[in-house]
């Protein structure tokens, strides 16, 4: 007899947490991974905690900043350096990736005085 993968949950109010927790790497398809997404992270986290802010004022940062992790993996995986400086080459630059990610975007908010992609065609109607 088959056992599920998940439990079932009796009112499950967002089937997403279901399928992550069936299929935990279904992300790495599109470059992403556990592995890839942590030094990331890590690195916001070591960016709040210099800064003296809390991790939560940079979750979406994090969240966003993640379309770099798969760069961690291009410079595991891809280069042809020996396995002893691919692997601190690869989270020492993600790490930076993620420390540079806080300050870079709450700049790049400031330069753009709150526009986005959305308002910017209302904003140009009314100069």
């Amino acid at each position: 007899m088959l056992t599920p993968l998940v439990a079932p949950v009796l009112v499950p109010r967002d089937t997403t947490l279901l399928i992550l927790a069936a299929f935990p790497h279904a992300f790495v398809v599109f470059g992403k991974s556990p592995l890839n997404v942590c030094f990331i992270a890590l690195g916001v986290v070591l960016c709040a905690r210099c800064k003296g802010d809390r991790f939560a004022i940079h979750i979406n940062t994090t969240f966003f900043g993640t379309a770099l992790a798969p760069v961690f993996s291009e410079l595991l995986f891809s280069t042809s350096l020996p396995l002893a400086e691919r692997l601190p080459l690869s989270v020492a630059t993600t790490l930076l990736l993620g420390f540079v990610l806080a300050p870079v975007a709450a700049q790049l908010f400031k330069a753009r005085m709150g526009y986005s992609l959305y308002n910017m065609r209302q904003g140009a109607h009314n100069v």
